[in-house]
């Protein structure tokens, strides 16, 4: 279709160089409830995207920012919370954030060969925008943590392309353990 970017073909050795850069600045917080502003771009062959999101912290706070669980490749995927020595924290979490797709490999395959069936073959259709919504539950000691997440997403690909036994729903959940050395 005219104004479609080509496929590209998935290749086993591509080699992935990746550039990321991540902004938060806090907006309001007081002892139990703060907000940031977060922009988050990234720039590579497998994935380059803008990214603008609202988080906000809620409960007995550690310092720094809301953890939000990434997909692997789409972020530095660290930790911005700070732990208090010697402190429990336990605390809620909601962010909302909506993201702008130029480039994204695990959907689009890659640039340096044309001959993989599999993009070849492929009629999904991606989506240039999604928005996503997540809702956590964390409690952190200084030396480790529990977080429990649940998301709900725009559609990835175009509602039409999906077959009946794929997710069409977009939400998910995570339990991440974490220890710090």
């Amino acid at each position: 279709m005219p104004g479609d970017s080509p496929k590209r073909s998935l290749n086993s050795d591509e080699p992935i160089l990746s550039f990321f850069y991540t902004h938060k600045r806090k907006m309001w917080r007081t002892s139990n409830f703060d907000g940031a502003f977060a922009f988050n771009a990234g720039l590579s062959n497998f994935v380059t995207y803008g990214e603008a999101a609202l988080e906000m912290r809620f409960g007995r706070l550690p310092q720094g920012f809301a953890y939000v669980p990434d997909p692997i490749g789409r972020g530095l995927s660290y930790n911005a919370t700070v732990p208090i020595e010697g402190r429990t924290a336990i605390y809620g979490s909601l962010v909302a954030r909506g993201t702008g797709f130029l480039v994204n490999m695990p959907r689009e395959g890659n640039n340096f060969t044309n001959s993989n069936p599999w993009t070849e073959l492929n009629t999904i259709e991606a989506e240039d925008f999604t928005a996503q919504v997540f809702v956590g539950l964390n409690f952190e000691r200084p030396k480790w943590a529990i977080r429990l997440h649940f998301w709900y997403a725009t559609d990835s690909v175009k509602s039409d392309t999906l077959t009946s036994d794929e997710d069409s729903e977009n939400k998910g959940g995570t339990i991440t353990f974490e220890w710090r050395l």
